[in-house]
């Protein structure tokens, strides 16, 4: 007799993490490039200044709240590599964690992102005021933030798989570590330096991470399938 046993005790491999993309998105995906696309195009045109949307430590200290949202509409050189690299990475982070996680870590790895390196250079400017003060009204903005939160949310779901070997977690560390090397060179190739801000970089990173291990940012049947997990509220509903 043929005992079949439920999602949560099932072997789990990499292919777990795969599932077809809703229509949800892949609409969240093309709107997103459209949007990118129209408004660096525009600026390219220069049909609007780069101080329209981008931020800046005093900018936003001064109560320009909106520029930590703004800041993330423009991809910044080389723009033609950045839209086909985030195109691929929202598509995977569309099939690998679902149009939920796509749009709350854009948002919340973007924003918080800027807001933590913001407070940390302000903390070390009470300490000394002179310090960094080129970076005070340097225009802020891209989507590379957004980037990274989707590559840290697309290697917590790898991560997580249920019955995933330390060989497979190494996969995921080495790929992060390529990633961020690329991402490194293109920037030192864009900018010829790194700032203290872009240390926004490895916050937008775990605050993708952390995305995905809130349970409110997959649904408690996509959780136990992919990573056989579910969270204690999941289990006492179970149980009631």
């Amino acid at each position: 007799m043929a005992i079949e046993t439920s999602p949560a005790h099932q072997p789990h491999t990499a292919a777990s993490l795969i599932s077809r993309p809703s229509a949800a998105g892949v609409l969240s995906v093309l709107l997103l490039v459209a949007t990118w696309t129209m408004l660096t195009v525009a600026h390219a045109e220069k049909l609007f200044p780069t101080s329209e949307v981008a931020a800046s430590p005093s900018r936003v200290r001064n109560g320009e709240v909106w520029l930590l949202v703004t800041s993330g509409l423009l991809v910044q050189r080389p723009i033609a590599l950045s839209l086909v690299s985030f195109v691929v990475l929202a598509l995977l982070v569309v099939i690998v964690c679902g149009p939920k996680v796509l749009w709350l870590s854009a948002i919340i790895g973007h924003v918080f992102s800027t807001v933590i390196a913001y407070g940390l250079l302000a903390a070390v400017r009470l300490a000394d005021h002179t310090a960094y003060a080129s970076l005070q009204h340097s225009p802020d903005y891209g989507v590379s933030a957004i980037a990274a939160a989707w590559l840290g949310a697309i290697a917590c779901s790898a991560w997580l798989l249920r019955g995933s070997s330390l060989r497979g977690k190494a996969a995921v560390v080495m790929s992060c570590a390529a990633v961020a090397l690329f991402a490194w060179m293109v920037e030192r190739h864009v900018q010829h330096h790194l700032t203290f801000l872009d240390s926004e970089h490895v916050f937008a990173f775990a605050l993708g991470v952390l995305v995905v291990r809130n349970p409110w940012s997959m649904s408690p049947h996509a959780r136990l399938t992919r990573f056989g997990t579910s969270t204690v509220a999941d289990t006492d509903s179970g149980r009631a």
